[in-house]
Order: structure tokens, then C-alpha cells, then sequence
């Protein structure tokens, strides 16, 4: 949920703490992954195995034993998978409690010392009940976004479609709403924004409402999970065309962007910063005319504290002066919008959100309606959000005078939508995560997987120097030859990592192995794993591997050359040969950035079970071949990859515009 700059926002005190899985978050933990309406890339973080369409076939036959009614229950409670639409508790899948969490990554620099500090661990351990909360909040979250995504489609009503999400998020947390008190333990964080097209954030449908959803719409989705208090927040935009995808892609790079530069610290003001960065070098094509995506400036992201979805702070999406730091056990949504229009937005339409304020004022209320809300709204939302179809629910009728009472007088805050001019287009992507004790919890990421052929994040790339002085017969055999060193300098280069007490542990532990090797067997030994080590990686047949992955071997088609055709290439390439057996099935290389979950030694069982979806893909038999083909053959070189420029999702083939000419 938005929080724009200047608004004054209620605040309840409270510790926070735990993690979130988000999106898209997920991942960052992720909520999304960003999941995310894309699932060619981030957040096919959503693609696991997640619980499928069984539910509702169990449950549907112990309904129909009329002799032991009580069935029905058990099914559901001994559910292991999710039904569609998503009706299974969350807690019956995971009976133990223990829900998944996201990927750890640890704080560098002069934070460096919490990873193994001993209180900071202590501090973690404590927090577990709300560790707990959070990633069963973003556990429901990620399923219901999931079916969410596969779901929506153009020609349903907007209140179809926030129905839909709300009544996952209340089935899926056990918390219906509908008696007194029982939203307050959990269920929606915040009502379902839907927001269309200009409009950036706060909008979803009030009673009556009829618009339908269309093709050329940009919709923006966000809505909150709670157990507890602990809210999980997060948003994707979903599009039906693909002149959008740009406008997509920047929204997602930059919330990533800000996920990565979060941690203890860290001022607001480099966090946004590096956000208007990302954003900014995308630009977008839409009828004809290019139009530069803008951060909205006067949107942010914020902190969240318990029951309350806007806490003290806020995280800006441009660059400015705001000198506040991130701080030890604090939880952020980071958001970002961006704009074909002016990139900035202003209140509009009519409002749907609001929420009572934790530091109202106590003012005696003349309007008996409003007094009467006020009662509701304090034993079934608390500070949480709350939308008026939330109202209708409950089973309020003509409360809109006592409503503008409570709001006049101070008590309740709306939030109207907020919107950039008309005609233009607005996209959000958003992630929550937690600053842990000793590590930051954040969306689940791997750079080469999610950012393949990605131009400066992709270190299996080669540079363009590289194609540019290797581009010959000569070249390529020393390349060959010496490709190992390669890949142990290019990172250093394009794309380096932060170095973390991990990597100070492994350098450690290698140095002290070669002390003791040569200590023990002499400089002999230690010279031939230095040795053995350069021939595996270099003019040797398994060393093709590398070569064979991701290299485009087959002349694409002349149509592929126009990015608007939108012809696939095929970038990745398995091997099926005898050599698999010596190097744990590295070559079944499609099979595993599909699954790269799934294990090596496993890869095998994987492809016989999908052999039907990988017969036709283009493959290599022989690695030998491979390297051979690549050093003599003229229209194969480190050129011919794809590759994708940062800034865009378009892919092409770089040599001078063209592959294979």
C-alpha cells in the first residue's frame, strides 16, 4: 500500500519483527516475487511446486460420504495440496509450523560482525513467534497471488477480482472476518487495490461498482496478509499486451534495485537514489510514441509496524536529502511506481480506503451513526486498513454520513486514489522485507538464472571486449584454452558481489589446505591440482560445457532480427552424451534452469518424466564437436549469444546489430 510523501499516518507502537516472503516479496523475505503477472524471469519465483488443484477433488469426495459428514473436515485439515480457488488453510499444509522463509543474505561491511555475533544470534532466536507470523502471512500471500496471476483476465469486473483475492487471503488464514474481533487476528492487511492504468494506487471498488477489466488495461494489484499485526505487503502490475513490458520491467528492476541497497544504516536517501537510477533507463514505445518511465516522486515506500501498514518512516523513490537510517529489527515495504505522464500524482476519484488513526483524537461525535461505526470499526479493524465494502460485509447500511463524521473529525484518515494525469500509464512492484539481527531476509535470487544474458549482471556473458579482439580462429582457441581464467576474472569486472565472512571462510579454508598439502606431500601436489584445475578448463572435451550452455549454435531465422516479431532464440542448449556420467548431468542444462532446484544427479528422472517438452529443443551429442565447431566455424563466436542490454526486456543478438552475417 502507497504511502505518499507529506501525508501525516497514524503510528502504533509495537515491536516489529520476522520475515516476509514475498513477491515478487515474493522473493523479499519476498512477497511478491513479485510475482508477478512475468513468469519468464523474477519471481518465476512463484513456479515451485506450490500446492495445486487437488484440494478441492479430496475435499469434494469425503463430501460426498453422507454417512460420515465429518470427513469433509478431516480432508480439508490433512490437505497437502491447494485447491483452486485457494480454500485450504495454510496452517494444515505446513502442520509443523514451520513455513518456508527466504533467502538469507548477510550484512557486509562494518555490519560484517553480526553474522557471528553471538547476542546478535540471541536477538534472532527470540523473535521467532514473529518470524513465524510473517512467513505464514507471506505463505498465503505467495499462493493466493499465485492463482491470483493464472486467474485474472480481461473481461471480469474489478469486484470479481478483488472478492476473489479477499476470500483466498481470509479462507487461507482461517480468519473469515465476520465475527467480532476475528480480523484482528488476521486475514486482509489492507483492502485490494486495483488501480488502473493512470491511477497509481488506493483504488478498489466500492458497492455498484462495474468496471470490467480490458486487454489494453495496466493494472496495478496490491494486498496485504496479516496473522497478528505482521503485515505482509506487496504488489505487482499485470498487462495483456506486451507494448507494456518495459514499463513492467522498470518498476520490478527498481524494487529490486532497493531490496539490494536495504540494510542497517543505510540512508533512505542512497536507497533512493539508486531506485531513480534503475528506473529511469527504461523507456517504453507505446502507439508509436517513446516515452521516458518516470518515478513517481511523491510516492514512497515505508515501514510497518505492528497493526499499523505506514509507520514512521518512509522510502523514497528519487533522490533527495532525507538522511534517516534503516534501522536493527525494522520492517520495510519497498515500493516502486513509475509513469509514462508527469510522474507525479495527485488525489482523484472516489474514495475507497481508510483506516483509523492510532493517535485519534478523543472528540465527543454528534452524528449517532458515527459513534456507532466507530464501535465497528475499533472491534473489527483496529488501525488496520479497511475499504467500505468491508462495511457492507459487516452488515452496515447508510453509514456514509457517519463515516465523513469520523473522518472530518479527525478520527479516521482516508486515502483517496491517487492518480497521474490521464493518459498516461502507471506500473508498481513491491517487496517487504525484514532487517533481521544478523542477516536481511529478502526475495530468493539467482543473478545468472533471473538475469540471463543480462548485460552487465550476467558474468557468464562475455564482454564486448572480448568479442571484439577474440573474434577470429586465434582468438577463440585462446580463449578455449584459456576460458577458466576467464570466468575467475570477468565477475571482478561486470558484476561483483559483495564479499561477505563466507568467502573470508572459504579463502581461509582452501590457504590452510595447501599449506597443510604442501607441508605434507610438497609443492608437487599442490602444482598438479593447480594444473589438473587449468586443463579441466581449458582444451578439454568437458571444459566444452561451458561453451555449449548458452551459445547459440543454430542461425536464427530472419524474422528473430525484428525484436516486434517477437521470435524466440534459443539460448540454452542441453548436452546429451556419455560424458553427463562424469560430470553429474551438467549438460541436461535446460532441464536445469527450469528446476534449478531439482539436483544434479536428479536432472536425469526429471527429463524422462518431461521428455515429451525437451525432445524438439535444440541439443548438442558431442562436446567435442562443440569446441571444435566453435573455434572453426565462422558464424559461431563469443558474439553469439543473446543479450539483453539493462534497461530493456528485449533481447537480440550483438554483433553489430545482427547474428550470422
Amino acid at each position: 500500500m502507497a504511502a505518499k510523501s507529506g501525508t501525516q499516518v497514524g503510528v502504533v507502537n509495537g515491536n516489529q519483527s520476522g520475515a516476509v516472503r514475498a513477491s515478487g516479496i515474493g522473493p523479499s523475505l519476498r512477497i511478491e516475487q513479485s510475482e508477478e503477472q512475468d513468469q519468464s524471469d523474477d519471481d518465476k519465483d512463484d513456479e515451485e511446486e506450490a500446492p495445486g488443484d487437488k484440494g478441492d477433488n479430496v475435499a469434494g469426495k469425503k463430501k460426498k460420504k453422507k454417512r460420515k459428514p465429518k470427513k469433509k473436515k478431516n480432508a480439508t485439515n490433512g490437505a497437502t495440496m491447494q485447491s483452486s480457488p485457494p480454500r485450504v488453510p495454510v496452517a494444515s499444509l505446513f502442520l509443523e509450523g514451520q513455513y518456508p522463509a527466504g533467502e538469507e543474505v548477510e550484512y557486509r561491511d562494518e555490519n560484517s560482525f553480526r553474522t557471528t555475533s553471538e547476542e546478535k544470534r540471541h536477538l534472532d532466536r527470540i523473535n521467532n513467534e514473529f518470524l513465524t507470523d510473517y512467513r505464514h502471512g507471506a505463505e498465503v500471500h505467495r499462493q493466493v497471488r499465485r492463482w491470483a496471476q493464472q486467474n485474472i483476465k480481461p473481461g471480469q469486473t474489478l469486484t470479481e477480482i478483488a472478492e476473489g483475492i479477499e476470500n483466498g487471503v481470509r479462507a487461507l488464514t482461517g480468519h473469515q472476518g465476520l465475527e467480532e474481533g476475528d480480523n484482528i487476528k488476521g486475514g486482509m492487511g489492507f483492502p485490494t487495490g486495483l488501480s488502473l492504468n493512470h491511477c497509481a494506487a488506493h483504488y478498489t471498488p466500492n458497492a455498484g461498482n462495474k468496471v470490467v477489466l480490458q486487454k489494453e488495461d495496466v493494472m496495478k494489484v496490491d494486498f496485504g496478509v496479516h496473522l497478528n499485526g505482521r503485515i505482509v505487503d506487496s504488489a505487482f502490475t499485470m498487462t495483456f499486451d506486451p507494448v507494456y513490458d518495459n514499463l513492467v520491467a522498470a518498476v520490478k528492476d527498481a524494487t529490486n534495485t532497493g531490496v539490494r541497497e536495504a540494510g542497517i544504516d543505510v540512508r533512505m536517501s542512497d536507497i533512493g537514489a539508486a531506485i531513480q537510477e534503475a528506473m529511469e533507463s527504461y523507456e517504453v514505445q507505446i502507439g508509436g510514441q517513446t516515452f521516458p518511465v518516470k518515478a513517481i516522486r511523491n510516492l514512497n515506500g515505508h515501514d510497518i509496524i505492528q497493526y499499523s501498514i505506514h509507520g514512521r518512516k518512509s522510502v523514497p523513490i528519487v533522490k533527495g536529502g532525507d538522511q534517516t537510517k534503516m534501522e536493527e529489527g525494522e520492517t520495510f515495504a519497498i515500493e516502486t511506481f513509475g509513469s509514462t505522464g508527469k510522474g507525479y500524482v495527485r488525489d482523484d476519484m472516489e474514495t475507497s480506503h481508510y483506516a483509523k488513526k492510532a493517535d485519534a483524537p478523543s472528540v465527543p461525535l454528534r452524528v449517532s451513526s458515527a459513534r456507532t461505526l466507530l464501535n465497528s470499526i475499533t472491534k473489527n479493524f483496529g488501525t488496520l486498513p479497511f475499504c467500505r465494502r468491508y462495511l457492507d460485509r459487516l452488515g452496515h447500511e447508510k453509514y456514509l454520513l457517519g463515516l465523513n463524521n469520523l473522518v472530518s473529525s479527525g478520527i479516521v484518515e482516508a486515502y483517496p486514489p491517487l492518480c497521474d494525469q490521464k493518459g498516461s500509464y502507471t506500473a508498481q512492484f513491491e517487496h517487504t522485507i525484514l532487517l533481521r539481527p544478523t542477516v536481511k531476509e529478502v526475495p530468493y535470487h539467482l543473478t545468472h538464472h533471473k538475469c540471463l544474458g543480462v548485460d552487465g549482471l550476467d558474468t557468464d556473458l562475455p564482454t564486448s571486449v572480448e568479442a571484439f579482439f577474440l573474434d577470429s580462429i586465434l582468438g577463440k582457441a585462446f580463449f578455449c584454452t584459456f576460458q577458466i581464467l576467464f570466468y575467475a576474472l570477468r565477475p571482478m569486472m561486470v558484476y561483483q558481489l559483495p564479499l561477505t565472512s563466507l568467502h573470508l571462510f572459504n579463502v581461509t579454508a582452501q590457504l590452510a589446505f595447501d599449506v597443510l598439502l604442501v607441508r605434507f606431500l610438497g609443492a608437487g601436489a599442490l602444482a598438479y591440482l593447480i594444473m589438473s584445475s587449468f586443463l579441466a578448463g581449458s582444451l578439454h572435451p568437458c571444459a566444452s560445457h561451458f561453451i555449449a550452455e548458452h551459445y547459440v549454435f543454430e542461425k536464427p531465422p530472419l524474422s528473430a532480427r525484428v525484436l516486434s516479431n517477437r521470435v524466440p532464440i534459443p539460448e540454452t542448449y542441453s548436452y546429451y552424451g556419455p560424458l553427463n556420467a562424469l560430470t553429474y548431468n551438467v549438460g541436461l542444462h535446460n532441464e536445469h534452469h527450469d528446476f534449478p532446484a531439482v539436483p544434479w544427479t536428479r536432472l536425469p528422472v526429471l527429463r524422462e518424466i518431461a521428455k515429451d517438452f525437451y525432445a524438439d529443443l535444440p541439443h548438442h551429442t558431442s562436446w567435442i564437436w562443440v569446441m571444435w565447431q566453435f573455434i572453426w566455424d565462422q558464424e559461431v563466436g563469443l558474439w553469439c549469444r543473446v543479450k539483453r542490454q539493462k534497461g530493456s526486456k528485449e533481447s537480440k543478438i550483438d554483433k553489430q546489430g545482427s547474428q550470422g552475417e
